[in-house]
């Protein structure tokens, strides 16, 4: 997946849900990471940005372990701002 990084337009879905867009493309199931190299690996000629997808089932060894997410009440309730998901 490439997505603009100064206009945040993606091909295919706009990216304006990350997880929800992910889970469109690639599975629910399907752990995803953003690598920012070193300046020596550096590799930007279309001013995007990539995801690296692993395999369904496969786990990266760093992360959480669990589910956690507060929809916009309970995030008051403990003096937090959750932004309501759009879409």
């Amino acid at each position: 997946m490439a997505v603009d990084s100064a206009t945040g337009r993606a091909s295919g879905p706009p990216l304006a849900r990350p997880s929800a867009h992910q889970n469109e493309l690639m599975g629910s199931e399907c752990e995803a990471v953003e690598v920012f190299p070193v300046e020596s690996r550096l590799h930007d000629p279309a001013n995007a940005y990539d995801l690296w997808v692993a395999p369904e089932g496969h786990r990266f060894p760093f992360g959480w372990n669990y589910r956690h997410f507060l929809n916009v009440k309970q995030a008051a309730a403990r003096g937090l701002g959750q932004k309501p998901v759009e879409g």
